[in-house]
């Protein structure tokens, strides 16, 4: 019965491999050859970039991939030199979703079957598009719209946030626009981008207010955050992070607790709606308004017994 058994995981392995050949000789046979620089493919270069884990379903907010990785000189200067040629490429990885039956492959397939074939993913080769358009910057401004598509699709929202926002001003706009998008993903995936690379242009941080005093959830939680992150017009945004403190809504509280701390001593103000927020009944709020008040006043946090 395990002899059975045994033959019949070979046969659906044999049956998969050959399936995966099949289909990835048709993948390649629909696209031009790949541009190179210096005797090496695209993709080649893409990999030594390394890998970054930019896939949705759930958000850090200071979990920045960018931040994680060691950009390679070398491979960013040959994606760079490579430049328009290679947009079809990395557009391609940046939207490419896994097909039905590789995600019923996933689920169906023991463990270590899965281990041993290696079966890969749409996620590694958009993880890795995404390093290729934060090489490529400004340069990459010509594909706006179709990152801005991407955008607003789930499986690659979180990947064209990033590579819009190293894009420069036009694609700081599309994502400012996409702060209160009802697009719940894009919005979310917008606030996040623009947040990490403190990027604003006209009406990014009205957005933002306005996201933090309209929107319920994710989204207005993290735009209060993202005020803090960016850091501008302390002088018009302290004052509106304060009287976020007295929201019923408990995401924006946090985020507005998280952003006071970090503009620092600039914040002296909000100390004592902190020291009240040290009374909350919410533990992770007490542990916020403790870190905040550290960051903006360490001797009143000692008063206070914060450690």
């Amino acid at each position: 019965l395990n002899a059975m058994r045994n033959r019949s995981r070979l046969l659906l392995l044999g049956l998969f491999v050959a399936v995966l050949g099949l289909l990835a000789w048709a993948s390649l046979s629909r696209y031009e050859p790949e541009p190179s620089y210096r005797g090496r493919a695209l993709s080649a270069w893409v990999r030594d970039l390394g890998s970054s884990s930019v896939e949705p379903g759930g958000f850090a907010w200071d979990d920045w991939p960018l931040a994680k990785v060691r950009q390679n000189a070398n491979a960013a200067e040959a994606v760079r030199r490579i430049g328009s040629a290679g947009f079809p490429y990395l557009l391609n990885a940046l939207t490419n979703r896994d097909s039905a039956w590789k995600t019923k492959m996933a689920e169906v397939l023991p463990r270590p079957l899965l281990n041993r074939i290696r079966l890969r993913t749409a996620a590694g080769p958009r993880g890795r598009a995404v390093l290729a358009f934060d090489a490529l910057g400004a340069q990459a401004e010509s594909v706006t719209p179709e990152l801005t598509r991407a955008l607003y699709d789930y499986p690659s929202c979180k990947a064209a946030a990033i590579a819009l926002s190293a894009v420069g001003p036009r694609g700081w706009t599309v994502l400012t626009r996409a702060i209160n998008s009802t697009n719940e993903w894009a919005a979310i995936s917008a606030v996040w981008a623009l947040a990490h690379r403190r990027a604003t242009v006209a009406g990014t941080l009205e957005e933002l207010k306005s996201a933090t005093t309209n929107r319920s959830g994710t989204v207005s939680g993290m735009a209060s955050w993202a005020l803090g992150k960016i850091g501008q017009d302390k002088e018009h945004v302290i004052p509106f992070l304060m009287t976020a403190l007295s929201s019923t809504n408990g995401q924006v509280r946090f985020g507005a607790i998280y952003a006071l701390g970090l503009f620092g001593t600039n914040a002296i103000g909000a100390v004592p709606s902190l020291l009240q927020a040290l009374r909350d009944s919410d533990t992770t709020m007490r542990d916020a308004a403790s870190t905040a008040l550290n960051q903006i006043d360490p001797e009143a946090a000692a008063r206070a017994s914060v450690k």
